[in-house]
């Protein structure tokens, strides 16, 4: 027989992020209209069902002894959650990080323009 195992982040322990726009979301809506659409229904819920197996999945098996199987949630894949958005991060960081000359020591500096100058 086959042992299934499920890769899902925090299995046992709930992401507070998502478990606040489950219980949330369509109060926040109600008071801020801007927010009730389609579009951002359509982030919000695809946030929430982000790495769960039950909304889609990939199985991985052993081709030689196929004693187990592994699946694995779709991701959401969009900037607005916190688990999808850190690997666009990095691949963000790794792309300046490549393109900076090895030695040379940076700063980051940023400037502001008053409201009455501007």
């Amino acid at each position: 027989m086959f042992d299934i195992i499920y890769f899902v982040t925090n299995k046992n322990k709930s992401n507070l992020f998502i478990e606040i726009h489950k219980d949330f979301w369509s109060k926040f809506t109600t008071k801020f209209k801007k927010y009730a659409n389609e579009y951002f229904n359509k982030i919000v819920q695809k946030m929430i069902e982000c790495g769960d197996p039950n909304f889609g999945y990939t199985e991985y098996g052993c081709m030689n002894c196929g004693g187990s199987r592994h699946i694995v949630g779709f991701t959401c894949k969009t900037h607005y959650c916190l688990r999808c958005a850190r690997v666009f991060s990095e691949k963000f960081a790794n792309h300046l990080t490549s393109k900076l000359i090895p030695g040379m020591v940076y700063r980051h500096l940023m400037g502001s323009i008053e409201q009455t100058a501007q």
